[in-house]
């Protein structure tokens, strides 16, 4: 104008996945970083049902084998929230969201069917922004349901499992602790009198139960039963004898997630 003239110049970050159909495909492993600063709530999405998340922006994983999906944003730098769908981004199937899972960070499990594909928000606890990462794992579908395919588990750290999808077979006996159930069956093959003790307390992710039992299958008697020993973590110490020993690693009341058995 009649004053003169001038420039500014800054740069522009255009967030690709701000929206579902923009959706950002991950693998499995560790992802990112990545950031939801300046993203925006869409009014036509679904409401968040947990965290008052908002600011989100979209992924899809596909699964490659049945089982349980681990997503979690472990790592990040702010109090985020996270939520996954099935279906697609015209017709959006909630599965499972969570706002907290390890310290500010959230994750989820849920099972998942070979080639699904699992569409998924990134988002803040009331709409908080910062960087991210996305870690993927898939935790193979369970074939331990059930006593008689029980697994064989030894001395050291074994796992991590997951009782993901696992169900309470009512003709087992009743938890004598933790209100147990969503169990999964391991076998010990102990060869010498010792004493012998099992902990889920590295590396679960839940409210764990954990018992012993003697006999067989259809005839199990119970040696030991614990529910919270490392936090809300379980552990149990017994006298063995030399022969095989059955573990069932549930949940307290039925809760569910990722674990790990430390045999020493």
């Amino acid at each position: 104008n009649a004053c003169g003239s001038g420039s500014r110049t800054q740069s522009v970050f255009v967030l690709g996945n701000d929206d579902c159909t923009g959706a950002m495909p991950v693998v499995l492993g560790n992802n990112g970083p990545f950031s939801n600063v300046g993203a925006t709530t869409n009014p036509l999405d679904p409401s968040w049902p947990c965290a008052g998340g908002g600011s989100d922006v979209w992924f899809t994983y596909t699964a490659a084998n049945a089982g349980t999906l681990s997503l979690d944003l472990c790592g990040s730098s702010y109090d985020t929230a996270l939520e996954a769908f099935s279906g697609s981004c015209a017709a959006l199937v909630p599965i499972a969201c969570n706002d907290d899972f390890c310290g500010l960070q959230s994750g989820l499990l849920f099972p998942v069917t070979a080639g699904q594909v699992v569409i998924f928000r990134v988002g803040g606890y009331f709409a908080a922004q910062g960087s991210f990462v996305v870690n993927v794992s898939e935790i193979p579908a369970l074939t331990n349901d059930e006593c008689i395919n029980a697994i064989p588990v030894a001395a050291g750290q074994n796992g991590p499992f997951s009782n993901v999808g696992s169900s309470t077979n009512p003709l087992d006996p009743a938890w004598p602790c933790a209100a147990g159930g969503s169990d999964v069956w391991f076998t010990l093959n102990v060869n010498c009198n010792t004493t012998v003790t099992i902990d889920t307390c590295r590396g679960s992710s839940y409210d764990t139960a954990l018992e012993v039992l003697t006999g067989g299958c259809g005839s199990l008697s119970s040696v030991v039963c614990n529910d919270d020993f490392c936090g809300l973590q379980s552990t149990v110490t017994f006298s063995a004898s030399p022969g095989v020993y059955y573990i069932r690693a549930g949940g307290y009341a039925g809760g569910q997630g990722t674990f790990t058995l430390d045999i020493g």
